[in-house]
């Protein structure tokens, strides 16, 4: 799956259902949100820049996640409090202990990115 935003806004809801594989999200201006709850998902990828927007990237508690950050002194990331930095990557708590996994990969321009854990 691909998306591409320019100056607006983006919102993606329930996209575990979707069963993907591996998703890219191009953010120019705009903001977007990506709302990774269903239940399709059992590993998969998604490729994420954004430029001088903004991201929000919301992944349920039963979804394990691990976050790969290329940033600048420019821009601004936040974890939620569920995540720990282990060689130079993020870790959800329960990435050792589930099958179903997303591997994220975020690279930020100017903009920034929240990532958030949620029931």
């Amino acid at each position: 799956m691909e998306f591409e935003t320019g100056l607006g806004k983006f919102r993606a809801k329930n996209l575990s259902n979707a069963r993907f594989h591996e998703l890219s999200l191009e953010v120019g201006l705009g903001s977007a949100l990506l709302d990774f709850h269903g239940n399709g998902l059992e590993r998969c990828t998604a490729n994420i820049s954004v430029g001088l927007g903004s991201v929000t990237l919301l992944i349920p508690e039963n979804l394990g996640a691990r976050v790969n950050v290329e940033d600048s002194f420019l821009s601004r990331v936040s974890f939620d409090s569920d995540f720990r930095k282990h060689n130079g990557s993020y870790y959800a708590s329960d990435w050792n202990d589930t099958k179903k996994r997303i591997v994220i990969d975020l690279e930020i321009g100017l903009g920034s990115a929240s990532i958030e854990r949620i029931q």
